[in-house]
């Protein structure tokens, strides 16, 4: 009799399991898109047929594991960690160990293993048996189908055959779900977006059919109650398209040619505050929002901006009666329309706008021939810039400052002239502050414009306060001058009315900004370059430091050959000098030394090669070319023995006894750059030079030694005295030397 109690129990389980199995066959035959249901099913019947107190199937969501179903008995803390708690490939959880192994794994008591961490779990959901199969699709585990039960009762490989079968039946019904709803959501996207788009081809200046048609499939495919299109027009804001269960008339009355404030109250207020997508999960329990809830009777609402640039020319709004979140993918749905609205919003402003574009265009091109004609009068090219905003831009007034630290002054305007304006701000600096509009445009770097300055000032003081309350001022826009992400300046303009400037005239603003910031800024390169090369005369002879910042700089840099005349002069007796005196008294001599042949150096013209301690080298006719630049150095060096005379007159009386030698010599040398990258000399190389040296070296104190062609050179203008012929080292022959004593005349040294 046992024998055959056995077989019928098998057999009652075994039709028990295929009946369960047809049934979930048969659920996801009849309802395939509906994913919860069929999970439900086979989680119920897993469960019943294997005796688990709990069941859960785990889909991978990335590169995590999270709970898509979970089936047993209610508790409500084990579930909220359950569903918040992702797991990973690893040994510590069941799931991450079955999708590390991939194969089913059974752990028969989970406090006797030891590799398994998942304790707060465990002991909320007080298991003690798990068994975990992999859900495959392809070669990736899609997700993990997990049994429990409450006590240590391992599963029977019958059992657990049977999960198997159940969660074939999950990885079946998770990916027709999965592939059905890709399809159909990517096929009514596309079909979307095919039909805006082909009401932007059919209807292209019909701007508000277009925009309709938008937001009427927005709320469809982002299952919203209704939608609704605010754009920013030349006269307000205005409501261009509401769709789905909204009385149109009463959103006119309610919210009509009402402004927007970038403000928290509102969800468009947020948006152009924020200048992105802002979502609300529930207005009702928003603290901050009060924006007519009561009235459209809507909770989840989202707002995505349509843009130009950087500017929102409108708002695309979505609300749902129910405070159901929009999922990521909706809002991401949502832009694609904002997107697509902004294209036909733009389409229709450039097509409105192509005579306004044209004229502005040829205006702006006046300015800029004015601004090349005007050189670096900067202040001639801010009044241009004034003078064509303000007439483009239909201003009353325009002014520009510009920008000096922590104030701004004024730079051009007011245009045409304001006697209130001269009287009340005048020429005086104003610190920048966020107390002023003006002072605003400059530390946010943008645009802003106040419809009404009179209320904006109402209870301020200052200047700009006081130029509102005698109605001189009512709508103000402030654009700043920015170049290379500087601020420069303010380009301010003023109606004494309250009408708002609209936003193709902020635009022209800008582009005159622009112009007013590469004026700005082209004067104060200038002005760089030109202190930059006065700092460098400091370091380098003037022709030198000049050479340097010139057009032709580059090319003489690069070498050239050319005839000069080379002096070197140097101090007698200033070794034993130097190592007799302390450091400070030699500091001293080469400082008043070095001070008074350099004055004398740049006031003949002369170009100084370098100095090493007491020597110098000077040569002349190059970069600048000199007339009869052997006579000039010789009346350099005279100039140099009459001053150096008087130095060593001082120099005497402290016990110092030096003298002063020179070489003179003429002829052609390579010039140019001399040294490496990083350090470099502007330099002269040739026989001249070393002549130069070679006679500076055989000079007696107070003799200046000339070359015979510099003594044939200067022979009608200098009295001089034949030396005779030297033996000169690195010479094969004497070379014949002549002193030079004084000039014929005091000619002037040559300009």
């Amino acid at each position: 009799m046992g024998g055959s109690a056995d077989l019928e129990q098998q057999l009652a389980e075994s039709r028990a399991r295929e009946t369960a199995l047809a049934e979930v066959l048969g659920l996801m035959r009849r309802a395939p898109g509906e994913l919860s249901v069929v999970l439900d099913a086979v989680l119920d019947r897993a469960a019943s047929l294997c005796g688990a107190e709990r069941a859960s199937i785990h889909v991978l969501d990335g590169d995590v594991y999270r709970t898509a179903a979970f089936w047993g008995p209610r508790n409500p803390e084990y579930e909220r960690v359950a569903y918040e708690t992702t797991r990973t490939p690893g040994r510590e959880t069941l799931i991450g160990r079955t999708a590390l192994e991939r194969t089913v794994v059974h752990i028969p008591d989970v406090l006797a293993d030891l590799e398994y961490t998942a304790r707060d779990l465990q002991v909320l959901g007080g298991y003690r048996t798990m068994l975990g199969v992999p859900l495959f699709r392809g070669d990736t585990v899609a997700g993990v189908f997990v049994l429990t039960r409450n006590q240590v009762r391992p599963f029977s490989e019958r059992e657990i055959e049977l999960v198997r079968a159940f969660a074939d039946q999950a990885v079946v019904a998770v990916e027709n779900a999965r592939l059905l709803k890709a399809t159909t959501d990517a096929l009514e996207r596309q079909t979307a977006i095919s039909e805006v788009l082909k009401e932007m081809s059919q209807s292209v200046f019909d701007l508000e059919r277009v925009l309709e048609s938008v937001a009427l499939n927005a709320v469809r495919l982002c299952a919203a109650d209704n939608g609704s299109i605010a754009q920013l027009k030349s006269d307000g804001w205005r409501m261009v398209a509401n769709v789905g269960d909204i009385d149109s008339e009463t959103m006119e009355r309610n919210w009509g040619n009402q402004p927007i404030e970038a403000n928290r109250r509102s969800l468009t207020g947020r948006v152009l505050m924020d200048k992105r997508t802002i979502t609300i999960v529930d207005a009702l329990a928003d603290p901050e929002y009060d924006a007519g809830t009561g009235v459209f009777k809507f909770r989840s609402i989202v707002g995505v901006p349509l843009t130009r640039g950087e500017d929102i020319v409108g708002v695309l709004i979505l609300r749902r009666h129910e405070p159901t979140p929009f999922t990521p993918e909706e809002i991401h749905l949502v832009e694609t329309f904002a997107d697509q609205a902004s294209i036909a919003i733009e389409n229709v402003r450039l097509f409105n706008k192509t005579k306004d574009a044209l004229e502005r265009q040829t205006a702006i091109g006046d300015v800029l021939r004015r601004i090349g004609s005007a050189a670096f009068n900067l202040e001639l090219v801010l009044e241009e810039v004034a003078k064509h905003a303000a007439r483009l831009c239909k201003a009353e007034s325009v002014v520009i400052f510009r920008t000096f630290g922590n104030t701004y002054r004024l730079a051009a305007g007011p245009v045409p002239p304001n006697p209130d304006f001269d009287r009340i701000v005048g020429a005086n600096p104003q610190p920048i502050g966020l107390d002023t509009i003006v002072g605003r445009a400059h530390l946010e770097a943008r645009p802003i414009q106040v419809a009404d300055a009179v209320e904006y000032y109402r209870d301020a003081t200052g200047g700009a306060a006081d130029l509102a309350r005698v109605r001189q001022v009512r709508t103000l826009l402030a654009v700043p001058l920015i170049r290379d992400g500087v601020v420069l300046g303010v380009i301010s303009l003023t109606r004494s009315t309250v009408h708002p400037f609209t936003p193709e005239a902020v635009d022209l603003v800008r582009t005159f900004a622009d112009q007013a910031a590469i004026a700005i800024a082209n004067v104060e390169l200038f002005q760089t370059v030109e202190r930059q090369r006065q700092e460098l005369s400091r370091f380098l002879s003037p022709q030198v430091a000049d050479l340097v910042t010139s057009e032709d700089g580059a090319k003489l840099l690069d070498g050239h050959r050319r005839p000069i005349t080379v002096a070197f002069c140097d101090l007698r007796n200033f070794t034993a000098f130097a190592e007799s005196a302390e450091p400070e008294e030699v500091l001293g001599v080469l400082r008043e030394y070095h001070r008074a042949m350099g004055e004398l150096i740049v006031h003949h013209q002369g170009t100084l090669e370098h100095f090493a301690g007491d020597g110098m080298m000077i040569f002349f006719n190059d970069p600048l070319p000199v007339e009869r630049h052997e006579l000039q150095a010789v009346r350099m060096a005279l100039s140099m023995r009459a001053r150096f005379n008087e130095m060593a007159r001082g120099w005497r009386k402290r016990g110092y006894e030096l003298g002063f030698g020179v070489g003179i010599a003429t002829g052609y040398a390579t010039l140019g750059r001399i040294g490496f990258e990083g350090r470099y000399d502007y330099g002269a190389i040739g026989n001249v030079v070393i002549l130069a040296q070679r006679l500076s070296a055989e000079a007696k104190s107070g003799q200046i030694l000339l070359s015979q062609r510099v003594h044939a050179a200067v022979e009608p203008d200098a009295e001089t005295t034949a030396v005779g012929e030297l033996a000169l080292k690195g010479f094969t022959r004497p070379v014949p030397a002549f002193a030079a004593d004084s000039l014929k005349s005091p000619a002037p040294v040559l300009p």
